[in-house]
Parts: structure tokens; sequence; C-alpha cells
């Protein structure tokens, strides 16, 4: 009879801490949902700050291209990061800032006097968001209705290029030529700039065939030209003349953007010239002459422009290339 009575107790007990266990479970996985909401939330605002930062930098910079001023330029980007966020969180209020990236990573806004380097984009469902605050399923029930949820992304306009990675074409121009953004330049004008050297690049150092030259001048070089960020430039090998036979391939790329090197000095002579680069440019070759008398390149200097293939970190800002990245 006692054994019955405890099992009697027991059973008891259990009946009755039942329902609190069950309470608790059940808050457990509520909050669970409402946090597993939030996160998908937090991911889709991110994911619209990130679209709408990138995009406002990249009108920022073709709107500066194009003649329009700071003021003119940001409002235009703001439109974009605003239309980029309409279409990815409709239901969220936006901020959009201009200002620069300190040294420590650090967002500092500015005002229209400055040509802003950095774009901040907020996106965030709060009070003041179109659809308010994001509102919970089951946390109302421990009196939480809502929260606040936001997102921020910076993007960086970086011209300081130490490398160019990969498509870098084999001219070479000197750094007193470089023409203005949307301005013409001749970069080979049948000008040595030493005993037998016009601008020519050997990239690998190695025997440098014609048919090598080819497929850099088409595709570009498959390889990195990186800067020494110690002393600012990288001796490249140079090879002699301009051969003739390479004119079918620079008519091919004309009108085609591509990036060259940039070079404020030469040793040496022939195919023990050197070249030392110090920097890049993008250009479009409009017109060539490699045959006859008087040989040229005529080239338009590219107005701001955004590339991929680079490295950042170099102390020689290209006057018209410039890395758009998310930043943090």
């Amino acid at each position: 009879m006692a054994r019955r009575s405890r099992e009697t107790t027991r059973r008891g007990q259990v009946v009755v801490l039942a329902p609190a266990v069950l309470v608790m479970l059940f808050l457990v996985l509520a909050m669970s949902v409402d946090l597993g909401y939030v996160c998908v939330t937090r991911a889709r605002l991110q994911n619209a700050a990130d679209a709408a930062a990138v995009a406002a930098a990249q009108v920022l910079l073709d709107q500066r291209a194009d003649g329009d001023s700071e003021e003119s330029a940001r409002g235009l980007a703001a439109a974009e990061a605003a239309a980029l966020q309409e279409c990815n969180a409709e239901d969220a209020g936006m901020d959009v800032e201009f200002g620069s990236m300190t040294e420590a990573g650090i967002f500092t806004a500015e005002d229209e006097e400055a040509s802003a380097t950095a774009v901040r984009v907020t996106v965030r469902r709060n009070a003041g968001a179109p659809d308010g605050s994001l509102p919970l399923f089951f946390s109302p029930v421990v009196g939480k209705n809502s929260c606040d949820v936001a997102a921020v992304a910076v993007c960086k306009l970086d011209r300081g290029i130490r490398a160019v990675t990969s498509g870098l074409r084999p001219f070479a121009v000197h750094e007193d030529d470089v023409a203005e953004p949307g301005d013409t330049m001749t970069f080979y004008e049948h000008e040595t700039w030493g005993p037998g050297l016009f601008g020519l690049l050997n990239f690998d150092g190695g025997s440098c065939s014609t048919p090598e030259l080819r497929d850099w001048i088409l595709n570009g070089y498959d390889g990195t030209i990186e800067i020494d960020p110690e002393v600012g430039y990288v001796w490249i090998d140079g090879t002699p003349g301009w051969r003739a036979t390479l004119k079918d391939e620079v008519q091919a790329v004309e009108g085609i953007p591509i990036t060259v090197v940039v070079f404020d000095d030469v040793v040496g002579a022939g195919s023990n010239g050197d070249f030392r680069c110090v920097g890049f440019l993008a250009i479009t070759i409009t017109d060539s002459r490699l045959t006859g008398n008087n040989k040229y390149i005529e080239c338009q200097v590219e107005g701001f422009t955004s590339v991929h293939d680079v490295l950042l970190g170099g102390d020689w800002s290209s006057p018209n290339m410039t890395k758009i990245g998310l930043v943090g």
C-alpha cells in the first residue's frame, strides 16, 4: 500500500508540473520564431542597404564624370539608392549620407564643399519607417509587440590603386603626358624614351614574342603588376620598337576601354631597358597608325571609371580609376 501511495504522489506531481513545463516550452518556441523572423528581416535589410550603397556610389562617380556639381551628383545618387531600397525593402525607411572614411575605418559625414569618397546607407524598420517597427508574432504575450531593426552599409570610392591583377595592356604612358579625363592624348608618336624604346612593355621578362604581345594587346596580361608600396614604383622590362605586325591587334581594341601603365622614368636601352611604373590609367584607343611614316596611337582618357581587378593601398592617385567596394 505504501508503494502504491508513493507512485500516486509522483503522478500527482507530474500532473501539476506538466502545465508549467508546457508553458515554458511554448514561450521558448515563440521566442525562437520571433528571433528567426528578426534575423531574416535584418538580412533582407542588409541586402537592401548593400545594393543601395553600391548603386549610390556608382551614380556619384558617373555624374561627376558627366561634369555635374557635387550637390547634383549627390542628389541623383541618393535618388538611385532610394529606388534600390524601394525594390528590396519598400516597408523600410532609409538614410543616405555622403562623406569619407578615416584611417581608422570610421565613416565621417561631410558637407557638399568636399567631394565625397564614401556613401553610408542605413535601412531601418522603426517608428519612422513606412510600415513602422517590425511587428512580432508571439512576443506580445510577454509585452513586446514589436522591435526596431536596422542595417548599415558603407561603400567607398578608392583611387589609391597599387596593382592591376588582370587585363593590363603592354603600353606605357609618361605621367607628364597624361591628359585630363575626357581629353584626347597621343602616347606613341615615334618618340623614343631611350635607345630603341617606344613604350612597349614586356610584363613577364621572357622572350616577349610577337604572338605573346598580340595576346596581351587583345586580352590583357594574365598576371599581376604591383607597385611596391615601400618605394612607390615597380620596374617593368621594355621591349624594343613598335612592331608593324601588331597593327591589327591595336586596331581591334580601338573603342574598348583598356588599362595601361603610367611611368616616370626609363633606364637602359632596347631589350635591356626598363620602365619605372608609378601608376595605371584607363584609356580608349581612338585611332592608330603603325606603318609608314608618322606612326602614332591616339586615345581618349576615360572619365571616372569603376574598376574591379585591382588591389588597393597605393599612394599614387589614379586620375580616372576608382575601386568601388563595400567596407566593414
